[in-house]
């Protein structure tokens, strides 16, 4: 769900679970997932979670 840009809080609310939660399985994924990353530099970033008033 994350993936398809639906924030932290969404996700939280659909899986009955909180917001931090969330968070901390996005990061552990995130841990996981880095040795299968080359060493390629980021050429791109997409900022999420971001809001203006």
């Amino acid at each position: 769900m994350y993936l398809e840009r639906i924030g932290f809080r969404g996700v939280g609310r659909v899986l009955g679970d909180s917001n931090v939660a969330v968070l901390y399985w996005i990061r552990e994924y995130g841990k996981a997932v880095e040795p299968l990353l080359g060493n390629e530099p980021v050429e791109t970033a997409e900022p999420d979670e971001m809001h203006y008033r």
